[in-house]
């Protein structure tokens, strides 16, 4: 999760899953299973969403891949690529562990991990 990371985001199609999906993506962040991600936890699934969300393997991140809102994706094409490098997916502000850790407490809850996925889903 499109994520995130994402960007997980984003990222990726793990970060953009139904809502319903939400809970069962977090589990997976949640490798210690306290009900929390933690920054370790989180950046060492960061490079792994992006590996598993480049589906052709070329580097990049598309818009398809992502299956992120047009303005999340914007945001990440800071080049305006149409793509995003692995470098500059984890670099994103979607990935950044502290924008997600809304009360900033060194951890990722469950509703601050639902308010990303909310943020950068795709409508529909």
């Amino acid at each position: 999760m499109g994520f995130v990371l994402a960007g997980l985001v984003v990222m990726a199609p793990q970060i953009s899953a139904a809502a319903d999906n939400t809970m069962e993506l977090f589990k997976t962040l949640d490798q210690n299973g306290d009900n929390y991600v933690d920054r370790d936890e989180f950046n060492i699934q960061a490079m792994e969403i992006f590996y598993n969300t480049d589906k052709n393997k070329d580097g990049f991140l598309s818009k398809d891949e992502m299956l992120l809102s047009e303005a999340a994706f914007t945001a990440l094409d800071r080049e305006n690529k149409g793509k995003v490098s692995g470098l500059t997916f984890i670099d994103s502000e979607l990935m950044h562990f502290d924008n997600i850790d809304a009360d900033g407490d060194g951890r990722i809850a469950f509703d601050e991990f639902e308010a990303l996925v909310k943020r950068v889903q795709k409508p529909g």
